[in-house]
Formats: C-alpha cells, sequence, structure tokens
C-alpha cells in the first residue's frame, strides 16, 4: 500500500490508541540503523504469484494446521505452534514481543524474519535484530526508510496478510485468526477490531470468520491485474517500493524494476 493511502488509516490508529507518532519514527530509525542488509526481494520472490497461507496466534491455529497450504507466513509466536507440528514457516511477521532463540535458529535454516519497528519495542529490536544472521526485512507504521518498509496493516497478523497482497501473492488463506474472541484484555479487543477494519481495505471481509468456522481467503488483485504482462520467471515490486529499496544499495533492481527469481537476497 502506498503509504499517502495509508497515512489517513495509520493517524487514525494512533488516535484510537494514544500512540506516539514520533516514537514510532525514533524506532523506523533505529531498526534501520541495525539492519546491514535487505533481503525485499527475497520475500517479494517467495510470495509472487504463489499461494500464501498467513497464520495468526489465535487457540485455533492447532485445529487448522491441516487448511495450511502454500507459502506459510507466521504472525509471530505462531511460529512455534507452526514449528511444534512440524511446519517450517517461510516468513514470520513480527514486533519480537514473542521472539525466542527459536526464531534466531528458524532464521538460521532459511525462514525470513520480518521485523517490525514501532515506539514500544526499541529495546527488543536493540537485544534481538543483531542475533539474526540469516534473511531479514524491515517493516516500520510511519514513512518508510532504506531497508525499512511499509506494506499497510498494524499488527502482526494483518501486517502478514499486507505483505503478501502487496508482493503479489495469488490467493491468500487465514488461519488461527478469531477476530471475535473475548477472552482477550481490552487493548488486544481494540487490536481486533482494526484488524477486521485494515483487511476489508485490500477485499478481505473476515467479519464472521470464526463464528462460521471458515478460514477466510482473498485473491490478490494486484495478481490479476499484471500477471498476463509480467511472466512468472521474473518478479515485479510495487512501484512505491522501488526509490526505497534502491536507496538501500542492496537491491539489484533491473531499470525495468523486474527482478530475476531465485536471486541470494
Amino acid at each position: 500500500m502506498d503509504y499517502k493511502t495509508w497515512e489517513p488509516h495509520y493517524q487514525e490508529i494512533v488516535e484510537y490508541f494514544g500512540f506516539d507518532r514520533a516514537a514510532d519514527e525514533e524506532a523506523a530509525r533505529l531498526l534501520a540503523s541495525l539492519l546491514d542488509r535487505d533481503n525485499l526481494l527475497s520475500l517479494a520472490s517467495l510470495t509472487d504469484g504463489n499461494e500464501v497461507t498467513v497464520c495468526g496466534n489465535a487457540p485455533c491455529l492447532k485445529d487448522e494446521i491441516g487448511k495450511i497450504t502454500g507459502i506459510v507466513f507466521a504472525a509471530d509466536a505462531a511460529a512455534e505452534v507452526l514449528d511444534s507440528q512440524g511446519i517450517c514457516p517461510d516468513a514470520i511477521f513480527t514486533d519480537l514481543d514473542g521472539a525466542t532463540d527459536r526464531f534466531v535458529e528458524l532464521n538460521n535454516g532459511g525462514t525470513i524474519m520480518v521485523i517490525h519497528a514501532h515506539g514500544d519495542n526499541m529495546p527488543l529490536l536493540r537485544y534481538w535484530v543483531p542475533r539474526f544472521r540469516g534473511k531479514v526485512v524491515g517493516t516500520t507504521q510511519v514513512v518508510p526508510l532504506p531497508h525499512v518498509y511499509n506494506f499497510g496493516g498494524f499488527s502482526d497478523g494483518d501486517r502478514a496478510v499486507f505483505a503478501a497482497d502487496e508482493l503479489g501473492a495469488s490467493h491468500i488463506t487465514l488461519t488461527g485468526f478469531d477476530l471475535d474472541d473475548e477472552n482477550v484484555d481490552p487493548m488486544k479487543r481494540g487490536k481486533l477490531q482494526w484488524a477486521r477494519k485494515l483487511l476489508a481495505l485490500i477485499g478481505h471481509d473476515v467479519s464472521a470468520v470464526r463464528r462460521s468456522s471458515l478460514t477466510g481467503t482473498l485473491t490478490s488483485r494486484r495478481v490479476l491485474a499484471y500477471r498476463h504482462i509480467y511472466p512468472p520467471t521474473s518478479v515485479r515490486l510495487p512501484e512505491h517500493f522501488l526509490s526505497t529499496a534502491s536507496r538501500s544499495g542492496t537491491s539489484p533492481l533491473t531499470s525495468s524494476g523486474k527482478i530475476p527469481c531465485g536471486l541470494p537476497t
């Protein structure tokens, strides 16, 4: 999602929760300073044209393991639930509040860490980011910076859905999402309400996913729009990511913005 499109929603979130925008911006700068590499192209190559299952960390995830298909994105601690069931997530979207040493092991084994910076997790950024030596992508909810992107979305789960959509997934399935969970504190309940609202922006109606015992699905409109133009042997980043990727100095983009699949980055 282009930042100009995202910013009004972010401002609403800041006002709703009373967050500190300046602290979010400081955290984004901190994350940018801690990252010595940018593996956005690996995440894009993994996603573009493929089916993606995004796994939230609601208790129902264990009952929905059989619904997981394609590329697997885990929302924070959902990664360890999947790991316990013998499923290695392809990417973990996390603000690090559920991070453990197992995350480091998974990252060393090939799982991409998509690390989010916000005003409340700067100590976690300082502690964990240097420990991840595998592939890493940085994200923020404010203005993007070199190495630090804004796909849209707020909490780990809906942010993973936004990333899958933005990077061209052909179809997105949700498991482990319970937006009607009443056994959560007021802060979490507010985040679930915002997740529902934000997911609707990209055509994902999850208003009654859990009550009807259905798994939410989304077909990426972006892929349908350009797949007939760009063959599956290449990956194309959304235009608004190109300038940020180029500024980082680590993204081997061609003049057309197309990226060969399988690049070791």
